[in-house]
């Protein structure tokens, strides 16, 4: 059932907006007319997308341990969680999966689900399961320096195309040495990935309660969720605007330590000043099919060798003189 919205202040702009919404926005203007039919007035509240947020440790609580994690996320206004699942080995990534699914069936927000793995077990056929399952991250941990030396990024990016998976690293073995040397370490291994093409994502900027829009593009949740534009999940987030309280209308206040008065998921309503309204197995998994699509054409810019960097690669491991026999060939 669609439902009709006025003067709906968006992000703290002046503009007030008309909207038309059932699971996802599909009306939105400034200036046109609304359809017939009872409309709701948002005057005195300011709405911003709903939170997506990231818990990394909750694929080990039980049900009833998840709904009460989430209970404390939807209070902060968030109304997506992503999640991680720890993945021992290729063969045993499908049994893993399911049953991290299984103990997301009750979950009363959107919820997406990404993989982490030791860098010695990440192989392409992981890579290409990724794709398969519509995981749209993945988790690298390199624990030990050797991990990271004998490591070939080449051939993993090559397997992640075309789903494109966002990829990031955990630089474990770094933890190790003083804090002073650690981020120019670190910023050396960002640098060497740069050079072979690949651009991960920085593992130590994800915001746990409320995920940047830069994240949501790479992994593909934007624009579905994190926004408020025509085809988006209308998941939303209403605060008081404290109109007796502000001096300077240009004034921008700051809103994310505040909660929400109303939340919203997909048009239903989570919670109501201090009481919930959630209901068990509502969230759905979001199935995720163009990771990066955003970012896509900023990486080939930058490299214009990913569909053919699996010879170049193998050839700098030769040496000299075998590489120039078989370039010669070629």
């Amino acid at each position: 059932m669609k439902q009709l919205y006025s003067k709906v202040s968006i992000d703290g702009m002046r503009d007030e907006y008309k909207i038309v919404a059932g699971e996802k926005i599909t009306f939105k203007t400034n200036t046109g007319r609304l359809e017939k039919g009872i409309c709701c007035s948002l005057n005195g509240y300011r709405m911003e997308p709903g939170k997506v947020g990231f818990d990394e440790e909750m694929y080990h609580f039980s049900k009833d341990e998840i709904l009460t994690q989430i209970e404390r996320y939807v209070y902060q206004g968030i109304t997506t969680i992503m999640s991680c699942v720890p993945i021992a080995s290729e063969r045993t990534l499908e049994e893993e999966l399911q049953s991290a699914l299984r103990a997301f069936e009750d979950s009363p927000i959107d919820y997406v689900l990404g993989i982490r793995m030791a860098a010695e077990r990440v192989t392409p056929e992981v890579m290409r399961k990724c794709g398969r399952y519509r995981l749209p991250f993945i988790i690298i941990e390199f624990e030990h320096e050797s991990s990271w030396n004998n490591f070939v990024f080449e051939w993993i990016h090559q397997a992640n195309f075309p789903y494109r998976a966002a990829m990031m690293v955990d630089f474990a073995f770094l933890s190790e040495i003083p804090e002073s040397k650690r981020m120019r370490e670190k910023k050396v291994c960002y640098d060497l990935l740069s050079d072979k093409g690949i651009e991960p994502y920085e593992y130590d900027i994800i915001e746990p309660h409320h995920v940047s829009t830069s994240f949501l593009m790479r992994t593909g949740l934007f624009p579905l969720k994190g926004s408020l534009t025509q085809g988006s999940h209308f998941d939303y987030n209403l605060y008081s605007n404290h109109e007796s309280t502000r001096v300077d209308e240009e004034q921008i206040l700051d809103y994310h330590g505040e909660e929400p008065a109303i939340i919203g998921l997909r048009g239903e309503i989570l919670k109501v000043e201090k009481k919930l309204h959630l209901k068990r197995g509502f969230g759905e998994r979001l199935d995720i099919r163009k990771p990066g699509f955003f970012t896509a054409s900023h990486g080939n810019k930058i490299s214009r060798v990913r569909r053919s960097f699996g010879s170049w690669s193998v050839l700098n491991k030769l040496s000299p003189s075998l590489r120039q026999v078989i370039s010669k060939k070629d």
